[in-house]
């Protein structure tokens, strides 16, 4: 047998945390927000390094760490919800009772209604067995023999699929499944290599081993929730960036040394002992001849790793200085992502005045030029919506967005419009008037879809973007074209027209920005089109707002495939 010591920081160099060294840096002070955003979150109560609840009820582990970090970042408060084993946990999530898994395998199962981050980790599943019985080679050496394998775990999941002909008993905790297998109860056990690791490390099963990992099963571990709250998720992602990679290091080193063995075949051992032999004594015959020469070489390439040395500390360098600069530039990136999040409203709020509605908002960048804009007067029955475009994207459409944005509300606020005309019309006189103080000419500014709703009557004007209606059992798109002019300084410029439309209850009507249709993918790589798009809407009509946001959402991604997002991404759709 050969045994292999792992620390994690191998495992960490593999595949801890998929992203870039272009990491962000939030603002220090946001923990200083007078009011924190408190998230419930399930949890597995035994599994530990990652989590666990100790003996006083307190959520314990790696995880509860890594939210302390993020709670330090931003205004999060993270709550576990009390009294939840692991299959309580995903079914409160589909409740909505927590709103938050802090670490979940993603398969492709709960892919279907759990939306995952993009920051993860991935780990082998390993074979626990006794080392009194036969080392075990494969997975399919298991196959009509017991098992033990904990309840709703995804790599139960997995075996069941997979692997019907092996017989599965039934645990709450991998801990159960270990206890099993040392009173010799089963044959084996299944887990992520840290956690297998872990468990026979602090618990001190002698007699038990980990025999290798299974090739066709991987450990997906990621933070999720329903797929209505990705936005939550996002955040989350834009915090997770911000740790430094030693911090990650430092916690996990507290908790894991994995220890596992593989099996020796021991004629191929004797084959390459042979040969490594074989190899050697040519060697030792070559260099015999060639000692004098590998000499004078040797020396020649100390020479080229003096000088080689000196150009790598310049280099060195010029890279502490482009980092420096580099961590300024995303400082600054990062508050103004924070800034323009502060102007867009809550969709939660949005959702109270239109009910039946979704908002699909997916940026390029860190910030966007696209936005969506939403406004109503207490103690009436105005509400309107928008989906607005400003020039270009990044964080040049995103200063654009934030005096875009202003003008909307003080066309409401503060000189009392309602109709979607008069509020466009005055929006582009308040915008050209605030680039008019600048020394050069400026032609940037926004294309925008506005509308308002009041019971039956629903009330619109665009620049350059459209209204799409589908009314109620019908099979085509009621298309109100635009206004051909942006809101930015144009020669000749005519006041935006309101367009007075009747709308009666389940038909839907929906506004957006060109990023959708824009976007290229798909197997020629071509963009996605207004037609195909069409299609889309009208193929999804009998389904609600959340599953058409939803199947949107996946469509676009599937058409984008391996292609970078071409511009930021806003549709919006509204159910009478």
């Amino acid at each position: 047998m050969k045994c292999f010591y792992l620390t994690f920081l191998s495992i960490l160099s593999l595949s801890l945390f998929s992203y870039n060294d272009e990491s962000l840096s939030l603002i220090k002070d946001s923990s200083k927000s007078a009011v924190k955003d408190t998230i419930y979150f399930g949890y597995d109560p035994d599994w530990k390094p990652f989590q666990f609840i100790d003996d006083f009820g307190n959520h314990r582990g790696i995880i509860e760490k890594v939210l302390k970090k993020v709670e330090q970042r931003s205004n999060f408060e993270f709550v576990a919800f009390k009294g939840l084993n692991w299959s309580e946990s995903i079914a409160a999530l589909k409740s909505g009772k927590v709103k938050l898994i802090p670490i979940i395998n993603a398969t492709d199962k709960r892919k279907k209604w759990m939306y995952f981050s993009k920051f993860g980790s991935k780990f082998p599943a390993v074979i626990v067995s006794r080392k009194e019985d036969e080392f075990i080679e494969s997975i399919e050496e298991l196959k009509g023999k017991n098992i033990a394998l904990s309840h709703d775990y995804a790599i139960t999941e997995e075996i069941e699929t997979r692997y019907p002909e092996i017989n599965i008993i039934y645990t709450n905790t991998f801990q159960e499944s270990l206890l099993l297998l040392n009173a010799k109860k089963v044959e084996a056990t299944i887990e992520a290599l840290p956690v297998a690791g872990y468990y026979l490390s602090i618990n001190g099963y002698k007699t038990l081993r980990i025999n290798g990992d299974i090739p066709d099963i991987t450990i997906d571990l990621k933070t999720a929730s329903l797929i209505e709250d990705s936005l939550l998720i996002q955040k989350i992602d834009s915090i997770f960036e911000t740790i430094p990679n030693h911090e990650y290091s430092a916690l996990f080193n507290e908790w894991i040394d994995v220890k596992y063995e593989h099996g020796v075949n021991q004629q191929k051992v004797f084959r390459i002992a042979i040969i490594s032999i074989i190899i050697v004594v040519l060697i030792l015959l070559t260099g015999i001849y060639k000692n004098r020469a590998l000499m004078r070489e040797i020396f020649r390439r100390k020479i080229i790793e003096n000088y080689l040395k000196t150009q790598n500390q310049e280099v060195n360098l010029e890279n502490e200085l482009i980092n420096a600069k580099k961590t300024e530039i995303l400082d600054s990136i990062s508050y103004a992502k924070r800034i323009q999040n502060a102007i867009l409203p809550r969709i939660q709020e949005v959702q109270k005045k239109f009910k039946k509605s979704f908002i699909l908002y997916k940026p390029k960048d860190i910030v966007a030029g696209d936005f969506y804009w939403y406004n109503h007067k207490f103690n009436t029955n105005f509400k309107c919506l928008a989906a607005a475009d400003c020039t270009g994207h990044g964080v040049p459409g995103a200063m654009i967005s934030v005096i875009c944005n202003s003008a909307l509300n003080r066309a409401v606020n503060e000189f009392d419009l309602i109709e979607p005309g008069e509020i466009l019309t005055k929006t582009r006189e308040l915008v050209v008037r605030e680039f008019e103080k600048s020394v050069e000419k400026v032609n940037d500014g926004m294309d925008i879809a506005l509308c308002t709703l009041n019971g039956k009557t629903l009330k619109y004007a665009g620049a350059n973007n459209p209204l799409w209606i589908i009314r109620s059992g019908g099979n085509e798109i009621e298309e109100i074209k635009a206004h051909k002019q942006s809101i930015s300084l144009v020669d000749n410029p005519v006041p935006f027209p309101t367009h007075k439309i009747k709308v009666d209850k389940g038909d839907t009507f929906y506004i957006f920005t060109d990023g959708y249709v824009d976007q290229f993918g798909g197997p020629k790589g071509k963009k996605f089109m207004a037609p195909r798009f069409k299609n889309l809407l009208l193929n999804i009509q009998d389904k609600n707002m959340w599953e058409q946001m939803k199947i949107l959402n996946n469509a676009f991604e599937s058409w984008r495939g391996n292609e970078d997002q071409l511009d930021d991404v806003c549709v919006i759709g509204v159910r009478v």
